[in-house]
């Protein structure tokens, strides 16, 4: 059975683990850790929410889907309201958000930062058929430790329907 191909846009505010959580799927698909069988994935982190407009605007890039990024230690900033905000614009209608869980020892962090996210994209009409929330910690997958987080997203994209923007 031969394997789609799917570009994943990982976005989301600065320092909230996106090229961490880029780097841990890689190198857990690279090492066999998770043998994703529905698709050969391309991860894109762009530099900036202008730097996503451009290049999936102009075609340079063409994504079927996104990881908005949310870290607990500062929760949904402006920038990922700006994300959100173009998702919409440019016709994305479903996502992945995952909440990078920096203290993990604060359960309740987690639960504030996981419920305002959900307030926040609310707002721009992505609802809960149109938004799947995976909880983890990028830096603690890195080291082995939650792996299972990363199972979990990969396992949420393969079932993405596939749809280029």
């Amino acid at each position: 059975m031969s394997q789609e191909s799917k570009c994943i846009a990982i976005i989301g505010a600065p320092n909230h683990g996106k090229k961490t959580l880029c780097k841990v799927i890689e190198k857990t698909i690279k090492d066999n850790m998770l043998n994703s069988p529905k698709a050969n994935y391309t991860f894109i982190v762009p530099v900036s929410c202008r730097e996503f407009i451009k290049d999936v605007t102009s075609g340079k890039t063409k994504v079927n889907g996104v990881v908005l990024v949310v870290s607990t230690k500062q929760g949904p900033m402006p920038e990922t309201r700006e994300y959100i905000l173009v998702c919409r614009q440019l016709g994305i209608n479903r996502m992945v958000v995952y909440i990078n869980n920096d203290d993990e020892d604060n359960t309740s962090v987690l639960l504030n930062t996981t419920k305002d996210t959900i307030n926040l994209l609310n707002e721009y009409e992505f609802y809960d058929d149109d938004v799947f929330i995976v909880e983890g910690s990028a830096k603690n997958a890195l080291n082995h430790s939650d792996v299972e987080s990363i199972e979990r997203l990969i396992e949420v994209l393969d079932n993405f329907d596939k749809e280029e923007i």
